[in-house]
Parts: C-alpha cells; sequence; structure tokens
C-alpha cells in the first residue's frame, strides 16, 4: 500500500515539476506569461485533485478495518427499490435475512445455521482434488 503511494506521489511531482519549470523559464524571458499562469493553474489543480483522489482512497481502505471483531458479516446485498435492499447478515454463524428502508431493518427470515468452518477442510478439499485430476 505504501509504496503505491509513493510512486503515485513521485509520479505526481514530476509531473508538477515538468509544468511548471518550463513556465517559469518563459516567463522570465518575458514571452508567454498567460501560458505560464494556465500551466500553474493547471498543475495547481492536478496537485489538489490528486490530494483529493488520494485522501477517498486511503478512506475507503481504512474502513474495511472497522467492525465488531468479526462478528457481523454482510454476505449479501440486492436493491429491490429506490432505497430499499434486502441484505443477507452472518452473525455468529447464523444468517438472518433483513429488510432494510429509510428509518427501518425488519428480520425477514432466518436462514439454517452455517456449520463452523473445520481446520481439515482446505487440507481435505485439496487432497480430493488432487486425487480426481487425470
Amino acid at each position: 500500500m505504501l509504496q503505491g503511494m509513493e510512486r503515485l506521489r513521485l509520479s505526481l511531482f514530476r509531473l508538477v515539476w515538468g509544468l511548471i519549470l518550463p513556465s517559469v523559464a518563459r516567463a522570465d524571458s518575458g514571452a508567454g506569461d498567460t501560458t505560464a499562469s494556465l500551466l500553474q493553474l493547471l498543475a495547481g489543480m492536478a496537485v489538489v485533485l490528486a490530494l483529493l483522489f488520494g485522501t477517498l482512497w486511503a478512506i475507503r481502505r481504512l474502513q474495511g478495518t472497522r467492525g465488531g471483531a468479526g462478528m457481523l458479516r454482510v454476505v449479501s446485498a440486492c436493491a429491490v427499490g429506490a432505497r430499499e435492499r434486502v441484505v443477507v447478515v452472518e452473525v455468529e454463524r447464523q444468517r438472518l435475512v433483513l429488510g432494510v428502508a429509510p428509518g427501518s431493518v425488519r428480520l425477514l427470515t432466518t436462514l439454517p445455521q452455517q456449520p463452523a468452518p473445520s481446520e481439515s477442510g482446505f487440507a481435505q478439499a485439496l487432497a480430493e482434488r488432487t486425487e480426481r485430476a487425470p
């Protein structure tokens, strides 16, 4: 995650200085004051937009880490109206089907309890798959 942000920041830095330095050289020569101002404006706007998108990306990444330590998990959600949804939520291996609308959440039904994941389940499934392979 950090490497991606560092690459983005370095690319943005190169872009900004690549746009600003030629315009400053032209502004010193007395020609193209309008062009220099426009390029500085565009470079500043690019920096602000990059910071905005970077911040939004970081917020989205960090929101996934919040929660009740794995007790509650949204399994699936489906929109059934403009602002109404049907949501399947798993709480301690039990699945609840909820109807969600503005200002209300109602339990529609309860699905059968999910079996607890076994530690040997993956190993067993892998062994079965490799035995069947031709």
